[in-house]
């Protein structure tokens, strides 16, 4: 046990492995110019502590077309700026004889 953990340690400690490869730094590499992109936002609107959290994603609001749009373009050297766009609305009820809609925008830019 103690030969196969030494030649273990042994190997793992005189390997090397690199994150990103050599060859973006020989030619410029651009992946994307634009990217679009669209999808769903989930709402816990009921305000219960999550004690039981398989059940709960089970009580998630959403809406039945995508709510969400984001627009991404690349810049250089591994950066890029997104804009994403989210629009949600449900029903929210305080009580049996009342209930509240709400609609709910966000926005959000990234780099």
């Amino acid at each position: 046990m103690n030969r196969l953990l030494f030649v273990l340690v042994f190997v793992l400690g005189t390997s090397t492995t690199y994150a990103q490869s050599d060859y973006l730094k020989f030619r410029p590499y651009k992946p994307y110019t634009w990217m679009i992109g669209a999808g769903w936002s989930f709402i816990d609107g009921d305000s219960h502590a999550y004690t039981d959290i398989f059940h709960r994603c089970l009580e998630m609001k959403a809406m039945y077309y995508p709510s969400h749009l984001s627009i991404n373009r690349y810049l250089k050297h591994g950066f890029s700026l997104e804009l994403g766009l989210s629009y949600n609305k449900f029903n929210l009820e305080i009580d049996t004889l009342t209930h509240v809609v709400v609609n709910r925008f966000s926005g959000d830019i990234n780099c």
